[in-house]
């Protein structure tokens, strides 16, 4: 199921961990499957969330233009919570993770360790963070099982509670591939100064 409107925010301000009265329902469960339209229209309502925005479809086009558009990536972080009134501020970024299948032609890990070699700032978070306000992370989803359930363990925990306080979360989901949605969603920003 897809999410064509973000969930309510709890009264703490936080995406619910599930929708409805029962949790057991894997389609009510976090992540919310959604487009980055629709985050864009809900989250992306002041100059400063419309700048960390922009950055996170420049990272999308950059991911693409490597050839990495078969996945989904997690959004988290104090972008998709109403930070401004839980803590008086703005958010500084947007958390991301990027699940990703590698492109056909990249599967053999010789052949995918020089590509990784050859874009290594594309897989840096503090270069990420600079160039386009996005926290980013990235899952493999090519790699042994068991280390990909390990390292999706540990983002769904890190992400579904807010670290200082062990708050219980939910957070966003959307698909790798760059659709109309995302030229939807670009159109949707205040304007700002384009880098």
């Amino acid at each position: 199921m897809l999410f064509t409107a973000l969930p309510a925010f709890t009264l703490a301000g936080l995406l619910p961990p599930y929708c409805g009265t029962n949790p057991a329902q894997p389609q009510s469960l976090a992540p919310y499957p959604t487009s980055v339209e629709v985050v864009a229209r809900a989250l992306s309502h002041t100059a400063k969330r419309s700048e960390i925005f922009r950055g996170f479809l420049q990272f999308r086009l950059a991911l693409q233009k490597a050839g990495l558009n078969d996945g989904f990536q997690w959004l988290d972080g104090s972008f998709t919570e109403l930070i401004e009134v839980r803590e008086s501020r703005n958010p500084n970024d947007l958390d991301v993770v990027t699940f990703f299948r590698r492109p056909p032609h990249l599967r053999s890990d010789p052949l995918w360790a020089e590509f990784f070699a050859s874009n290594s700032t594309l897989f840096h978070p503090l270069s990420n963070k600079q160039n386009y306000h996005c926290d980013s992370y990235f899952v493999d989803l090519d790699i042994d099982p068991l280390t990909l359930v390990a390292q999706t363990r540990y983002w769904y925990g890190l992400f579904s509670h807010r670290r200082v306080t062990g708050e219980w979360k939910g957070m966003l989901e959307v698909p790798l591939a760059i659709t109309a949605a995302d030229h939807a969603a670009a159109a949707l920003l205040m304007p700002g100064i384009q880098p």
